[in-house]
């Protein structure tokens, strides 16, 4: 994105880590996450967007037309637009945030939505205070909210908080004593966390941030033990004894993380290769073998690892989803 979207007359790092020319295309689309929205300095004419909550949403529109270019831009695109992807409303006019609503607390998303509705125009730095208050702050609204508005709000409100308190009770629990803790001296080590182990419950973990399930996979391929680093099958992998470094480092470099719901417990219910269980690096990631079509089947659901798009995962009968 960088070397495509970056500032004219600079350079950033290419893919071979050798320092390139920023050149912008002529005209190009780019499909990002939410990656996007953080640091970036980079340019866009145009933007379009889900739903997101007000203050990311706002990051996504610093994105916008952010540099001088030598060329002049398309006329229809002189101003910065930010075009928002409206969520689908049912029968009774409630907002459906869809999976968005996995993602961020859909109480801000409604109070984004609520708010962001009522204007077609955002003056930054000027407005960007007072949408961080009506999203953020105790404003409450009521006479202005239909009967089935209201008790969405109040019960995505109510949900919002339940789970920050289930929060903020995980963190106190989990906290590093301070030196000058006055606790009795057992508390500190009562509960020793394993570190960076996936399969135990999150009650004996050594959590660091609260997050959905997640496992480490390295994709190898051929048919156990026959098992290679690349679909040529010229790199063989050995995986049922302690790997050396430089092995452990080519496997760490093919490993990638799945959060898919649908397959990560399946994927935590199997054990890492005995090899692996010998290597602090190693120890928890999952093994897929990959097929010579690049495919592989865990449980009920198809994966396959593409060139470009990283691993995908279907059901026998569904669409692929990323991992």
């Amino acid at each position: 994105a960088l070397l495509s979207f970056g500032k004219p007359g600079t350079q950033v790092e290419g893919e071979d880590g050798a320092k390139e020319d920023v050149r912008r295309p002529a005209r190009a689309v780019l499909v990002s996450t939410q990656i996007i929205e953080q640091s970036l300095d980079i340019d866009f004419d145009l933007m379009i967007s889900e739903l997101a909550p007000v203050d990311l949403l706002l990051q996504r529109a610093g994105r916008l037309q952010r540099h001088a270019r030598p060329d002049p831009r398309p006329d229809k695109l002189s101003h910065p637009s930010l075009w928002l992807i409206e969520p689908e409303l049912n029968a009774d006019g409630l907002p459906n945030f869809g999976a968005s609503a996995f993602v961020y607390a859909p109480h801000v998303l409604l109070r984004t939505w609520l708010e962001l509705r009522q204007r077609r125009t955002i003056r930054i730095p000027d407005d960007v205070e007072d949408l961080i208050e009506a999203v953020y702050g105790e404003r409450v609204y009521s006479a202005e909210l239909g009967e089935g508005l209201r008790a969405f709000w109040e019960k995505t409100r109510s949900e919002m908080k339940a789970a920050r308190s289930e929060e903020e009770s995980e963190a106190e629990g989990r906290w590093i004593k301070r030196p000058g803790y006055k606790g009795k001296i057992w508390r500190i080590a009562s509960e020793p966390r394993a570190e960076d182990a996936p399969e135990l419950h999150t009650a004996h973990q050594a959590l660091t941030r609260l997050v959905e399930p997640t496992v480490q996979v390295v994709c190898l391929y051929g048919s156990e033990p026959r098992l290679y680093l690349d679909s040529d099958r010229k790199e063989a992998a050995e995986i049922n004894k302690a790997p050396t470094l430089a092995l452990a480092k080519q496997l760490l470099m093919r490993s990638m993380s799945v959060s898919n719901k649908q397959v990560v417990f399946t994927l935590l219910a199997a054990e890492a290769p005995r090899g692996w269980r010998e290597s602090p690096l190693l120890r928890n990631h999952r093994l897929i073998v990959l097929d010579e079509h690049s495919s592989a089947t865990v449980g009920a659901y198809r994966f396959h690892l593409h060139p470009e798009l990283g691993l995908r995962i279907a059901g026998k009968e569904k669409e692929a989803v990323d991992a």
